[in-house]
């Protein structure tokens, strides 16, 4: 079975830590904390998917 990357995840990563940065460079630290928790729970998403992939493809 071919293993597929979770690129989805990874490019909203991508995004939510890069609203995180230009946020805090404007001092809205609210949305900078909202921002980088949304990037930590995409990292955790593409973490799972990926596990999720190896796992199934050992048995």
């Amino acid at each position: 079975m071919r293993k597929v990357a979770p690129v989805l995840p990874l490019l909203l990563t991508v995004w939510c830590a890069y609203d995180a940065v230009m946020a805090l460079q404007q001092g809205r630290t609210g949305k900078a904390v909202w921002e980088g928790a949304k990037a930590l729970l995409f990292v955790g998403v593409a973490y799972l998917m990926n596990d999720t992939g190896k796992r199934f493809s050992d048995q």
